[in-house]
């Protein structure tokens, strides 16, 4: 018997505990989650959810989405926000269009000393004195972080916050030309940061100092400061987690001199120009420096926090280490020079370390470039250091083309890659032509009189089945998966 409305179970669950829930249902999990929908659609349930949104403020608060209330009426406009009676305002969205941006900031300068979270992507030109009310004190706010395409012209003021949030732990205003005092009062509460171009490297350094509880960090350096002399003591960060720097990686380099990590911390570099790395390095010696600077890092996060996924991305003379993200979500990446691959210190001892040995899946992609057709070929270094981290790898993640430059390699290098593959991942479409053997084919048959067939082969688009199909009568004993289903 099917059980009437009042019997279900969650109907039987006191007010307080679906109250908690409904609260759970307002954090934005994405830019595609609308909490709003959510609590409007959830408050026409029944009358006692009804009741429960209706009484609460602070769950209205939580619901001032700018992209959903730019779409609706005035009217309901009004209405969310008087809902939110005194209760603290979280407030988040995408500007695009001038009706956004005149109702967001009427809402902030009425409404700002409520503010707790103000998360706003901003595409577009927009005026400074549009936002002259961020000079007021922000008693209330705790996270800030504002993002904007547009560059011409310093956005928000100088003084920000009136020098007056004391309660403000998470600060990123990273693509505009934005800038805050080291002095400012609020800044060693905050736990993460990000600093835009406009800091010199010693206003960074200045800055840190100041700033003990920092656990996240995200500092954008300036192509304009190629050298810098820093003459303070090291910067300690005992709490830190997270580093990240973009940017010129000599730049990067100078900067993590400077900075003594937390053990464990994760490090992550992105080059400007990602073809290739930017500045370069003249010689040994400077790429040692690099190499001595992001040495207690590697060896540090890689000891305490072993990889159990790794990927290596190769283009021109530039190699990408990157792990998969952990679980805080951090995403260790280095770039490594291949130019001093043969002979880097770093690279030796972190390969005879015991590290590797927890490694089951190796991400493995090759830029397609004319210029490498046999890049493996010419690159010696690069095999040795694949070697050494594959021995443990049971599933090899990989596309077409880097597959065929693979195969490529001389049989003596290619059999002693993967001894313990057993399952192969495709992660983009074909593109072999009519006539021509797939390289999967020929990987199989290889592995295969090897002794080291496999147990599964996973293809990521539909349509690569019919070219695969073709082989799967010379093979038997494994499986065929398409994406993840």
């Amino acid at each position: 018997m099917q059980a009437s409305g009042n019997d279900c179970p969650i109907s039987l669950l006191p007010e307080d505990v679906l109250w908690e829930v409904f609260l759970l249902n307002t954090c934005r999990a994405s830019d595609h989650h609308q909490p709003l929908t959510t609590a409007r659609h959830s408050s026409q349930v029944c009358r006692k959810w009804r009741f429960i949104f209706l009484s609460s403020s602070t769950i209205w608060g939580r619901l001032l989405d700018v992209d959903d209330l730019a779409r609706a009426t005035d009217d309901w406009r009004k209405e969310v926000v008087a809902r939110t009676g005194d209760a603290l305002l979280w407030v988040y969205g995408h500007i695009r269009s001038y009706e956004q941006r005149q109702f967001l900031l009427t809402l902030l300068k009425d409404n700002w000393e409520r503010v707790e979270i103000l998360d706003i992507d901003h595409r577009g030109p927009h005026r400074r004195e549009l936002w002259e009310f961020l000079k007021e004190p922000a008693p209330q706010l705790c996270k800030f972080q504002f993002v904007t395409t547009y560059m011409k012209s310093k956005v928000l003021p100088l003084c920000l916050f009136g020098d007056n949030a004391p309660r403000l732990r998470h600060f990123s205003g990273c693509t505009i030309p934005c800038k805050f005092s080291s002095n400012a009062s609020w800044i060693p509460n905050l736990t993460s940061a990000t600093f835009s171009r406009t800091f010199t490297p010693e206003e960074v350094l200045t800055a840190l100092q100041r700033m003990p509880r920092l656990v996240s960090v995200v500092v954008h350096t300036n192509s304009n400061y190629k050298t810098f002399h820093w003459q303070g003591a090291q910067v300690a960060l005992p709490k830190l987690r997270m580093l990240e720097v973009q940017g010129g990686i000599r730049r990067a380099c100078a900067l993590l001199e400077c900075i003594t990590p937390s053990p464990g911390c994760c490090l992550s570099i992105h080059d400007a120009a990602y073809h290739s790395l930017a500045g370069g390095f003249e010689n040994h010696i400077q790429y040692e420096q690099y190499e001595n600077a992001i040495k207690p890092y590697i060896l540090s996060y890689f000891s305490l926090h072993p990889p159990s996924s790794v990927g290596f991305r190769l283009l021109k003379n530039q190699l990408d280490l990157a792990l998969d993200p952990d679980e805080w979500g951090r995403r260790f990446h280095v770039v490594i020079d291949i130019s001093f691959l043969s002979s880097s210190l770093l690279m030796k001892e972190l390969m005879s370390s015991t590290s590797l040995s927890h490694i089951r899946t190796f991400n493995l992609q090759l830029l397609d470039n004319d210029s490498f057709a046999s890049y493996f070929q010419t690159n010696i270094a690069v095999i040795t250091t694949l070697e050494a981290f594959c021995p443990s790898v049971t599933t090899l993640r990989t596309n077409e083309h880097t597959l065929r430059q693979l195969l490529k390699c001389p049989l003596s290098i290619t059999s002693s890659l993967f001894p313990a593959l057993v399952t192969l991942q495709f992660t983009g479409p074909s593109m072999t032509w009519p006539g021509d053997e797939p390289p999967h084919q020929t990987f199989l048959n290889l592995r295969k009189s090897m002794g080291r067939p496999f147990d599964f082969v996973t293809l990521s688009e539909p349509e690569d089945a019919s070219v695969f199909s073709g082989c799967l009568k010379h093979h038997t004993g494994f499986l065929v998966k398409l994406g993840d289903r």
